[in-house]
């Protein structure tokens, strides 16, 4: 057996040469002694700084071949082209649901549907998720301090006063841009133009994650997400403690006072 004179008082390994000791040495103490020359970042060892500095070498852009989108990042390019071609890594292997993930996190989440879990819990109310997106939904609509804005044409309830601008614009403005020729209705920009276009071929492009029921709007996926599955009651009746998942309801109980 080769001899390894070099012995770590710490931990008791042995080293063959005291470099080798002493690099060593450095992983018992808070030392850092290798410095990045290009921000605040130190290291224990030469070979962890030599992997941090390749972060910041310049990357090339990788550019989406089916639209605009660029990237530096190789797994978020990946991620996105397989948004377009409809490529899913991830399948549910339930027979009932087989719904696809281009992300391994979602597709890991998903399963807590069929298992019955809720992980997710708020820190505010205890209630427990099944998915991070309906913890977030939950705590955004029911404990966050932002005020909200309802549209009085439609009773949808956004988060931001500019974002009820553009939908009472695009939705419920006079000034319609683009012309349904199956129908003559009007809409005011081609992205709604085409939303409403697959209301005439029976495409329903927004898919429930929970239940798999489809929806022809995002904003309708929104609201069944919402009072469906989260049973988030964001309306509250003024005149007493009752609260309600949609609007509609809370006027009509208003009418009993």
């Amino acid at each position: 057996m080769a001899r390894t004179p070099y012995i770590c008082d710490e931990c008791g390994r042995n080293f063959c040469r005291m470099t080798h000791l002493k690099r060593h040495i450095n992983t018992h103490s808070n030392v850092r002694p290798f410095h990045c020359s290009a921000c605040a970042r130190s290291f224990k060892s030469k070979v962890h700084l030599t992997q941090h500095m390749r972060t910041h070498e310049p990357k090339p852009e990788k550019k989406c071949p089916h639209c605009v989108f660029t990237t530096k990042y190789s797994s978020a390019y990946s991620t996105h082209v397989r948004r377009h071609t409809k490529s899913f890594p991830y399948v549910c292997p339930t027979l009932d649901c087989r719904k696809g993930f281009f992300c391994k996190s979602q597709f890991i989440e998903h399963a807590n549907i069929h298992n019955n879990k809720k992980p997710f819990l708020c820190p505010q109310c205890g209630k427990s998720f099944a998915l991070t997106s309906y913890l977030k939904d939950h705590q955004r609509q029911m404990h966050s301090r932002r005020e909200s804005f309802t549209c009085r044409k439609c009773g949808l309830v956004l988060l931001k006063q500019q974002e009820l601008k553009d939908h009472c614009r695009e939705e419920h403005s006079e000034e319609a841009k683009m012309l349904c020729h199956e129908c003559g209705k009007v809409l005011s920009c081609r992205a709604h133009l085409k939303l409403h276009i697959f209301s005439h071929m029976k495409i329903k492009p927004f898919s429930c994650k929970t239940c798999g029921r489809k929806f022809n709007r995002k904003c309708n996926l929104q609201v069944h997400e919402r009072t469906v599955h989260q049973k988030i009651r964001a309306f509250q009746c003024t005149l007493c403690d009752r609260t309600f998942t949609q609007l509609s309801s809370l006027k009509t109980h208003i009418r009993v006072h």
